[in-house]
């Protein structure tokens, strides 16, 4: 089986560590998480290497979750995307529809996110 590799763009570094160490052991040794902490540094991650899945938070400094997936679908259009926000709103979740992205609002049990990762992969 082929490694699965998620970027993971979250800018609070501990909400970060914890979800990145959760899908590492929830998923197993054939996923492999990257984090960073700004959708700039995930656009020159994705330049460096291919992923999977795409997580990233919707309130970012500078462009914005939902700003970094359209960005990056133009380049790798059948890339995989979760957005995950402390602020869901109507207007992020047809955004979010409109570019097939599901939106999970935080917090949210570790759990049934891995689950939910684990589904889209």
């Amino acid at each position: 089986m082929a490694v699965k590799r998620i970027l993971l763009v979250e800018d609070q570094v501990n909400v970060a560590v914890t979800l990145a160490r959760g899908l590492q052991l929830g998923l197993g040794k054939d996923t492999w998480v990257d984090t960073c902490h700004s959708a700039e540094a995930a656009l020159h991650f994705f330049h460096l290497k291919p992923y999977d899945l795409l997580i990233t938070d919707q309130n970012l400094p500078g462009l914005s979750g939902l700003g970094l997936i359209t960005s990056l679908k133009q380049s790798f259009p059948h890339l995989i995307t979760l957005v995950i926000t402390g602020s869901p709103t109507e207007q992020l979740e047809v955004s979010a529809r409109e570019l097939s992205t599901p939106v999970i609002p935080k917090p949210f049990q570790l759990p049934s996110f891995i689950s939910l990762v684990r589904d889209l992969l």
